[in-house]
């Protein structure tokens, strides 16, 4: 299996983050977010292409901006209204977390 064409990868951020499926994080409501597995249908949502969710994680990595949270400093990426960092399992599989930005809450 080769690298995938540009067809095979979302037209844009906002296609991606509109096509995965997201779940609140609700073992952290003190840290109000959600999240998408790579590979996992989620809230109900068939998965995308493995593809996208390396893509998007590409996207983040390049495009990004790092800021401090928790003592750590992760990579984000702003997209309509809400910011977006990915994260590697224990188990190997890419997360794809997303939390409102401040000025934004609904």
């Amino acid at each position: 299996m080769g690298s995938p064409t540009p067809t095979d990868l979302p037209a844009s951020l906002e296609e991606f983050v509109s096509r995965v499926g997201w779940r609140f994080a609700s073992t952290m409501p003190e840290i109000p977010h959600e999240y998408t597995v790579a590979g996992k249908a989620t809230a109900g949502v068939p998965p995308v292409p493995h593809a996208w969710y390396l893509w998007f994680t590409e996207q983040i990595a390049e495009h990004g901006y790092q800021a401090k949270f928790g003592g750590r400093t992760f990579t984000y990426l702003d997209v309509d209204g809400w910011k977006y960092w990915s994260l590697t399992g224990h188990d190997g599989v890419t997360i794809i977390n997303r939390a409102r930005l401040p000025d934004q809450a609904a």
